[in-house]
């Protein structure tokens, strides 16, 4: 009996190898995370990746700038990836860099070049994630890619057909979605992306629900930045993002690319940052903090929160900034989130006012005070960003305030900072204030 099951197994090895096309599945080969220069021969094919890779039970990772080497006794005559993306967006088939014979179409890469007994492939662009491969021997060939269908839609039907999947969740079809900028953030240069939100009118009147997550836009194959009031068509798959830390749900395309349809004056250019606008600090009252101060006055406490004691606390404080960025005030609520910052033309915020009691929503661009607790929050990394400790102002309120309100004076005097006794201060023009923004001379 033993002699059997080893001629059927023996059997059945020839037939895979005789076989034209092999298809190779991730949980047919050793799972493991980070594995250095992988290589496994499955069903008579070769699978090498170097320098190194990550194997799932449903994903075989080509992490950006390894090669995936694919070998065989026989001349390989074609082979097909099926990614977990659509063309070049992160994951996809699109990543790897172009050779003779290669194409890609949505979520598959299809090679029929030169046979040959082994074919490289690098993801220089990004990285590649395969849920199948498959391989053509013999002189087989694969069929050439089917386009996809690339379906036109509106920011409120994207909005409509994110919040018809289950949370999580992507959909196989690919959308080019247009609509206008609103709430940039600045382009990344350590990610080499972009997030902004996109609405039907350029005022975004309407609620604040569909992003573009860690995109991208582009002008003639050359890589920009968006600014608020563009209009871009954005292109990629739909998903369902829950977002449990704010308790809301996003919908957004992730890893997608942009072409402009209009554009607002301004410079686009990745080096330009945009629109300065006025670079101006309002002078703020006493007991009052800025920005600056409100960050000076954590450092005060040493102690740093971490993923076990994510809070810090610092104290109660009333401070006032523009407002860089802000979750829209859904209908019926009170509370909202906002980012502020000292400049007007700050591209990011450095405190941000958590849940604050707010009777009249703030946008983008007002100057508010937000009174409250100042805590250093501990923030863990995803997506392959690094942990950071933010500053919250919790349990607070928050309210539109007129910059012109005191003395009615911009100043862009340099602020000195001095230690007195052990104790800081902080002198600006004439006066002296402690870190808590109280003049004490």
């Amino acid at each position: 009996m033993k002699k059997f099951f080893t001629f059927v197994a023996a059997l059945m090895a020839v037939v895979a190898v005789n076989a034209t096309v092999v298809t190779l599945t991730p949980g047919q080969f050793t799972a493991g995370e980070n594995l250095e220069n992988f290589s496994e021969t499955v069903s008579g094919i070769t699978v090498a990746i170097a320098p190194k890779t990550t194997i799932t039970a449903d994903q075989i990772r080509v992490f950006k700038n390894s090669t995936i080497t694919i070998s065989a006794e026989k001349e390989i005559s074609g082979i097909v990836f099926t990614c977990t993306a659509n063309g070049e967006t992160k994951y996809g088939p699109g990543c790897f860099t172009a050779q003779d014979g290669y194409s890609f179409e949505g979520k598959v890469g299809t090679w029929a070049g030169t046979p040959a007994l082994s074919v490289a492939f690098e993801a220089s662009a990004n990285q590649v994630r395969a849920t199948k491969i498959e391989v053509y021997l013999d002189g087989e060939v694969p069929e050439a890619p089917t386009p996809q269908e690339v379906i036109q839609a509106t920011v409120a039907e994207a909005i409509a057909i994110g919040q018809a999947l289950q949370d999580g969740q992507t959909t196989d079809e690919v959308y080019a979605v247009t609509g206008f900028v609103v709430n940039a953030e600045p382009f990344s240069a350590d990610h080499k992306n972009q997030i902004w939100w996109m609405a039907d009118d350029a005022e975004n009147t309407g609620a604040q629900e569909f992003e573009a997550y860690a995109c991208t836009v582009s002008e003639d194959k050359v890589i920009m930045q968006v600014l608020n009031g563009d209009q871009v068509t954005l292109t990629g798959s739909i998903t369902k993002y829950n977002d449990t830390k704010n308790s809301r749900i996003i919908i957004e395309i992730k890893n997608g690319t942009a072409v402009f349809v209009s554009k607002v004056d301004g410079d686009h250019s990745i080096e330009g940052g945009g629109d300065p606008g006025e670079d101006i600090t309002p002078e703020v009252p006493e007991g009052v903090l800025t920005c600056a101060a409100a960050v000076e006055f954590a450092a005060t406490v040493p102690e740093e929160p971490t993923a076990e004691q994510k809070e810090v606390e610092v104290g109660d404080v009333v401070v006032r900034g523009f407002v860089s960025f802000c979750y829209d005030l859904k209908p019926g609520e009170t509370q909202q989130s906002a980012w502020l910052a000292d400049l007007k033309s700050a591209k990011a915020g450095v405190v941000q006012a958590y849940y604050a009691e707010v009777t009249e929503a703030v946008a983008k661009g007002d100057y508010v005070e937000a009174a409250g607790k100042l805590v250093k929050y501990f923030k863990a990394g995803k997506d392959g960003k690094p942990d950071e400790i933010i500053l919250e102002i919790k349990n607070g309120t928050m309210k539109k305030v007129d910059p012109d309100a005191v003395e009615n004076v911009f100043t862009t005097v340099k602020v000195q900072k001095v230690m007195m006794n052990g104790t800081l201060y902080i002198i600006r023009g004439n006066k002296m204030f402690d870190v808590r923004g109280a003049q004490v001379r």
